[in-house]
């Protein structure tokens, strides 16, 4: 398995964003959305974590653009176990995902929704658009 990891903080004293290595954080910088991707074999997981809101958006899309430039067709996995927080800019991540995905012959598939996305995705209607697994062991043995 291949993995790409990457991390959005925030600078509590400051307020300001940027990319910080994930060794050595220094105590006063706190994670907001975290991101892993994983060849299994021809799909790749996105695993993401923390907070999916304007701010962090942007980082679900590169995952994803990585994601998708790793196998073909591209098979992607997102995996929203340790989602914490998503509001409507995040569910607009996942819809432009699903179609970048679908556009290049694959298909995308959201995992280990938590309860806070699971009543968003409800009320939206999304739920009815995107395909949704329980765990991602499920996913993969759905996926060529």
């Amino acid at each position: 398995m291949s993995a790409i990891s990457c991390t959005i903080f925030r600078e509590a004293q400051y307020g300001s964003r940027g990319v910080r290595a994930v060794k050595h954080q220094p105590s006063t910088v706190k994670p907001e959305l975290t991101v892993h991707l994983g060849l299994h074999g021809r799909s790749v997981v996105v695993r993401i974590g923390g907070e999916l809101d304007l701010a962090t958006a942007a980082t679900l899309d590169d995952a994803v653009g990585q994601a998708v430039s790793l196998v073909e067709p591209p098979n992607v996995i997102i995996d929203l176990g340790d989602l914490t927080f998503c509001d409507s800019t995040g569910l607009d991540a996942f819809i432009r995902a699903a179609r970048s995905v679908e556009a290049l012959g694959g298909r995308m598939i959201l995992t280990d929704v938590p309860p806070v996305c699971t009543k968003i995705l409800r009320i939206t209607g999304l739920d009815r658009f995107f395909t949704i697994r329980a765990g991602t062991a499920e996913a993969l043995d759905e996926l060529p």
